[in-house]
């Protein structure tokens, strides 16, 4: 019987449905970090890339990318809603 509240938040549509509701209250802050973590994974890939462990700079360049592409939606997602 508590239909009333759920007319209270702000309808999401598209890629903001994906986003968890507490990290979408707070998107510049959640991109920021996203952002951040993409850098040092991105860093620590070339730094294990100098050690010629090729298979496990390739998983943390992947992973590098999953963060900064998330870091990329999630900016654009909070540029539009402002």
């Amino acid at each position: 019987m508590d239909a009333g509240k759920d007319e209270l938040r702000p309808r999401r549509s598209g890629i903001a449905r994906m986003i968890p509701p507490w990290e979408y209250r707070h998107l510049y802050f959640a991109y920021r970090v996203r952002f951040a973590g993409g850098t040092v994974l991105m860093a620590m890939s070339a730094l294990i890339l100098s050690y010629r462990a090729y298979g496990w700079a390739a998983v943390f360049f992947a992973m590098a990318l999953a963060q900064l592409i998330s870091a990329y939606l999630q900016w654009r997602i909070a540029r539009s809603t402002a």
